[in-house]
């Protein structure tokens, strides 16, 4: 269970990373891909702490 919230709390600290890069972009194109990285990784962070339903 611990490798389970370590590895959640690491996708949300990079998530953290590349939204404060999407703030440092300089182009709207870096911009858009950096949050749609984070996206993906909000994504990931769901499905690793949503209960699974039987």
């Amino acid at each position: 269970m611990s490798d389970t919230i370590s590895f959640i709390e690491k996708l949300a600290e990079r998530r953290s990373q590349l939204i404060q890069r999407a703030e440092d972009a300089t182009t709207e194109g870096e911009r858009q891909h950096w949050l749609e990285v984070a996206e993906q990784l909000q994504i990931m962070i769901h499905l690793h702490t949503t209960p699974i339903a039987a």
